[in-house]
């Protein structure tokens, strides 16, 4: 037997907090990053499910053609919405830790959005998946066990990404994977198995507050201007990261060349899109495998998951190549360069200081004899 105070109070918790995620992160919904827009969709669907819930719940059983109506569109609302909440979990995920999936994975996905989707469809017509009966009361059918698997599968989906992702060697961003997932995973087992309660939308919406917060936390580690991660954000990591520290990792060193003049002859405002191009190309390029992080002024660390210096040389020059690409497409007037030195980062052996001197050192190397090819000379 249903309890539907129980229910409202449980749908109505969701429904405060959907609006607080909403509320207090609308600057972030305003930079209008992939990372954003997946957030606020994600939001909204938690607000609107959480609602038809409840509304589903109260028409059960009640006479009429419009608690039939209802019945039907708030079901086959929710049963879409457990097919659309997995991909955007999943590309939530993925967009934050910088996490690249196969085309074949990318497929995967919309095959299972597009055949939970056309089921519903179907079971407007031929109750499949529930079924509202001529009394206007709910019955889950035989394939009711489709989306709670299909569910399943997007949970474990999310969960092999962050694994895989973590066994690469990617520091996984303040993304707090158990608190988005472990909350969906309570809920989904609790209204699985206790007919007529409230629990999946609920423990959703508590997952995106707990994603918020983390994400807010992440700010004070984020270079304002570029999006990247600042010098803090290293500081912090290789002073408290027992794991960090384990790893085979190569810092490069990289500075702009000729930015004064990018600053001097275009302007700051110039010169600030042109900070901004080159920390995005950097993050395009490194992707899953390292993080990039503004050190200081013009100058840009990349931690790569790897010593292999053949690997760090293909990446230096894919740098090269796609700074060149950007710059002719621009044409702006200037092409962006950067000067770039590197070196093993090794913390059982050296300190962040002494590592960031000898990458620095090899980077004012490089920038000497970048200059010494160039027909203009560098004015500090």
């Amino acid at each position: 037997m249903t309890n539907l105070t129980a229910v409202y109070v449980a749908d109505l918790m969701g429904v405060m907090l959907s609006i607080v995620v909403l509320y207090e992160n609308a600057w972030r919904f305003r930079e209008q990053t992939v990372e954003s827009k997946i957030l606020l969709t994600l939001t909204y669907v938690l607000l609107i499910a959480c609602i038809a819930e409840s509304l589903s719940f109260t028409v059960d059983g009640m006479a009429g053609t419009f608690a039939r109506i209802a019945g039907k569109a708030t079901n086959s609302w929710l049963f879409f919405s457990g097919v659309l909440v997995g991909p955007l979990g999943i590309a939530m995920i993925t967009s934050h830790i910088h996490c690249q999936i196969s085309t074949i994975h990318k497929y995967f996905i919309r095959l299972m959005v597009v055949v939970g989707t056309l089921v519903l469809i179907f079971n407007l017509f031929v109750p499949v998946v529930f079924k509202i009966d001529s009394h206007n009361v709910y019955s889950r059918q035989s394939l009711y066990w489709l989306y709670i698997a299909i569910m399943y599968v997007f949970l474990t989906d999310g969960v092999i990404c962050y694994l895989v992702s973590k066994r690469r060697g990617v520091v996984v961003r303040f993304f707090p994977v158990t608190e988005f997932l472990l909350p969906l995973l309570v809920g989904l087992v609790l209204q699985t198995v206790f007919y007529g309660v409230s629990t999946i939308w609920p423990c959703l919406t508590i997952s995106m507050c707990g994603v918020c917060f983390s994400l807010q936390n992440e700010n004070v580690f984020l270079d304002k201007l570029t999006s990247s991660y600042n010098r803090l954000f290293l500081d912090n990591l290789s002073n408290r990261n027992v794991k960090f520290r384990e790893r085979k990792l190569t810092a490069m060193m990289m500075d702009m060349n000729g930015f004064k003049a990018i600053n001097d002859q275009f302007g700051h405002i110039e010169g600030d899109m042109a900070l901004r191009a080159v920390a995005e190309i950097l993050r395009e390029v490194v992707g899953d495998n390292g993080m990039v992080i503004r050190y200081a002024g013009d100058e840009f660390v990349v931690l790569l998951n790897t010593r292999d210096e053949a690997v760090v040389k293909e990446y230096i020059s894919h740098i090269h190549e796609q700074l060149r690409i950007y710059s002719k497409k621009l044409n702006r007037g200037y092409t962006l360069s950067v000067s770039i030195g590197y070196s093993e980062f090794d913390l059982d052996e050296q300190t962040v200081e002494d590592i960031m001197n000898i990458v620095d050192q090899r980077m004012y190397e490089d920038k000497k004899a970048f200059y010494a090819k160039s027909e203009n000379n560098r004015r500090e």
